[in-house]
């Protein structure tokens, strides 16, 4: 599988990476963490990518080592064929902080590569004609962000992640009389869709997905938890839901997939008594933690998550390009 490569830098050489370079790759994140001021990935994190397929080394992969076994500057390709309504590629790239105003610059090589082999490698999946190329990071480096966008890449969202440590008292919010709490079933699974309709349609970016994709990009996945996936229903009438899941194999944390209320029930408690619900369930099954994720425009429902003990870990940004399967980049220096 032959790709363009960049004019070479002094003692430098471009390969693969290989499991034997898991302490470069986490050496080398850790001087990208903090030249960028965010939290430093642990290596627990890397542990799964370095037990990967030797196919996966060699194909989706390429890093930068100098002479003397520096990694400077790595890509990793990751497929995603989980969602029903696209093929993902993530592309995660590290450059070190000393060759970020190197010339040719490795982030730019990096960008091309990185789209000429995520073409290569979905070249003739017939379930899907394009593919969403990801940059989904957490710096702020400007300099880094002009080139994503000179590559052709579109800011898609930025979003805080949030945690709430479940040892400490989690307030006492019950539902308003009348109201009831259903879990995930086949049977109630249009309720579900239903709500989250109404409570996320006005806000941008919706993607007007059918009840049969949202069902299978919520819950089609091992991590999902139908039992502590609520809805919440006055009467005849749904208004609320959160869709979970257990995100570790360590089961140390609840996740909130998603979670709303309809817009004519907003402002009487009930986003708050949800919220303390599924804490509480968390809580009784042993879970250390909630976690989630809020966009950043969304001002309102950060209120909700802080005035109930959520804490900012982190904000992830996400930028996006997406490629069909017609045309090859080539490198310009």
């Amino acid at each position: 599988m032959g790709h363009s490569m960049p004019p070479g830098l002094p003692n430098h050489t471009w390969r693969p990476l290989a499991p034997g370079d898991a302490p470069a790759y986490q050496q080398l994140a850790q001087a990208c963490a903090q030249a960028d001021r965010v939290p430093a990935p642990q290596p627990a994190e890397h542990e799964e990518k370095f037990a990967s397929d030797p196919e996966v080394f060699a194909h989706q992969t390429l890093g930068l080592f100098h002479d003397q076994g520096e990694l400077r500057a790595s890509v990793w390709i990751t497929l995603d064929d989980s969602m029903q309504h696209e093929y993902r590629a993530f592309l995660d790239m590290q450059v070190a902080p000393a060759l970020r105003g190197a010339s040719p610059a490795p982030e730019s090589f990096l960008l091309v590569w990185g789209e000429e082999r995520t073409r290569q490698l979905c070249a003739g999946r017939a379930e899907f004609p394009f593919c969403v190329l990801r940059l989904d990071f957490y710096h702020q480096n400007q300099a880094s962000l002009e080139r994503y966008v000179a590559a052709g890449f579109a800011f898609a969202l930025a979003e805080d992640e949030m945690r709430r440590d479940l040892s400490l008292p989690i307030a006492t919010h019950v539902l308003p009389t009348g109201m009831i709490y259903r879990s995930w079933t086949a049977e109630v699974a249009p309720a579900f869709f239903s709500v989250y309709s109404q409570a996320f349609r006005e806000r941008p970016g919706f993607p007007g997905w059918s009840a049969e994709m949202w069902c299978r990009n919520m819950t089609g996945h091992d991590e999902f938890c139908p039992d502590l996936s609520l809805l919440v229903s006055a009467g005849e009438t749904d208004i609320g839901f959160a869709i979970c899941a257990v995100e570790n194999e360590q089961a140390e944390a609840g996740h909130i997939i998603q979670i709303g209320v309809v817009p004519a029930y907003r402002h009487q408690g009930v986003g708050n008594a949800l919220l303390a619900e599924v804490m509480r369930r968390f809580k009784a099954a042993d879970l250390r933690y909630a976690t989630l994720e809020v966009n950043v425009n969304n001002p309102e429902a950060l209120r909700v998550y802080q005035h109930n003990g959520f804490e900012q870990i982190k904000c992830h940004s996400s930028y996006r390009k997406t490629l069909s399967f017609e045309l090859l980049p080539t490198w310009r220096p």
